[in-house]
């Protein structure tokens, strides 16, 4: 009974062991926030609309549309964060800790596994679950919030839309205004949705093979543990 006071003790929330096993994301999430930033204003000041031209081609109407620019930084920052998590686990594997730059960036900058020795085995699953949905967590929300961005998009051009609709159906005629209005509001909901969606599939990839990765760590190094072998 002592002992397992003592363990509780030891693995106190305010306790800077208890800090480093719940691991840090603050830095991998402020380095794909930078960069995100960076991606949409280089997209914002390297494609430019000019007035009165309508381009043709899909990929420049997405590239000059300040809405999917926005999404395409977004989905820059994500694609980012689930890198730095990968290289992070690689770090784990090889080295059990980060040093200078690399451990800076990715969050591992303790000893994830060598504070784990000493606890018991079923501590020591819960403490890894947590650490990696935490881990987990910033990816997973940008992989939500894109589709919901497309689907916000497809809203505000199909209000568009319906607005241009409204002046041709009210009597106004189908002038090159109206019509324009109508087929600019669909593009804009078709284009936004584009980006929401298929953006998000290669950021599933990334964050279903990251977890399969951190799994596979996580089991061989506490089956390990329980062996007594040690990591070279």
């Amino acid at each position: 009974m002592a002992e397992s006071m003592e363990e509780r003790i030891e693995m106190s929330p305010g306790d800077e062991r208890w800090r480093r096993l719940a691991g840090r994301v603050e830095l991998p999430v402020t380095v794909s926030v930078v960069v995100g930033i960076a991606v949409w204003l280089a997209a914002r000041y390297w494609f430019v609309p000019e007035p009165g031209t309508v381009e043709r081609s899909l990929w420049m109407r997405i590239a000059v549309n300040g809405y999917c620019q926005a999404m395409i930084g977004l989905f820059a920052a994500g694609a980012i964060y689930g890198v730095l998590q990968v290289w992070g686990l690689f770090i784990e594997e090889r080295k059990g800790v980060g040093a200078g730059f690399a451990g800076v960036v990715t969050g591992r900058l303790g000893d994830l596994h060598g504070h784990l020795t000493d606890l018991r085995p079923e501590d020591r699953d819960i403490i890894l679950l947590a650490r990696r949905r935490r881990e987990q967590q910033p990816l997973q929300f940008v992989i939500w919030v894109l589709p919901m961005l497309g689907f916000i998009g497809t809203v505000l051009g199909i209000t568009d839309a319906i607005g241009g609709l409204g002046s041709i159906v009210g009597g106004g005629g189908a002038d090159d205004q109206s019509v324009g209005l109508v087929l600019g509001g669909l593009r804009f909901a078709f284009d936004t949705t584009l980006i929401g969606l298929t953006g998000t599939i290669p950021l599933m990839l990334l964050l279903y093979w990251l977890r399969a990765r951190a799994a596979h760590a996580d089991a061989v190094r506490i089956l390990a543990g329980r062996s007594g072998i040690r990591d070279p």
